[in-house]
């Protein structure tokens, strides 16, 4: 399907330091996602893509519900066959099936009771800003680990599942640590 774009895709993942994804990966997974819906059409027994419920209660406020779920294969895009263990999630769709909002990668791997946890953006790097604190930076994430801070305008993303606490920022945003207040 031409012409469709995923907002807010990392440039890509590791899920459980196994597997790792590169955008592409991701892309081809999102987009399939939205063309297998466009055209009500569905692969494999479990009919992906279909509704992921967050029982793990992720919050993905950059994105709105329905959410959907499809396999995540590296270097490949799924067709039907064994989904494995890992799922691209999307939201926010538009009606004509164009665009949609990246929400995560996530994983079975490592859960119990069929479970998931979220994937780490490849795109992730420590930058140290004092001892008791590091700064975590991607293209569009800031999350602070250690103490609280926050950025203002900016939206929270949390998992219950991980210790990890994201602040959500625009794409390409240069982090200025001067600007964090610690509360």
């Amino acid at each position: 399907m031409s012409g469709v774009e995923i907002f807010y895709e990392p440039s890509g993942c590791n899920c459980g330091g196994k597997i790792q994804y590169s955008k592409a990966d991701i892309n081809n997974a999102a987009t399939k996602a939205l063309e297998l819906t466009s055209q009500g059409q569905t692969l494999g027994k479990d009919k992906y893509p279909h509704t992921y419920n967050d029982y793990e209660h992720f919050n993905f406020h950059q994105a709105q519900k329905p959410y959907l779920e499809f396999p995540i294969l590296s270097g490949e895009t799924y067709d039907g066959g064994q989904p494995g263990a890992d799922r691209v999630v999307i939201g926010s769709i538009a009606q004509d099936y164009k665009s949609a909002v990246y929400c995560a990668t996530i994983t079975h791997d490592g859960q119990k009771n069929d479970d998931f946890t979220e994937c780490q953006d490849d795109t992730m790097c420590v930058l140290p800003s004092s001892k008791t604190r590091e700064v975590m930076l991607t293209r569009s994430w800031v999350g602070i680990r250690g103490e609280k801070a926050t950025m203002r305008p900016l939206h929270r993303r949390t998992s219950t599942t991980t210790e990890s606490s994201w602040t959500r920022s625009k794409p390409d945003l240069f982090l200025n640590t001067n600007n964090l207040e610690e509360q």
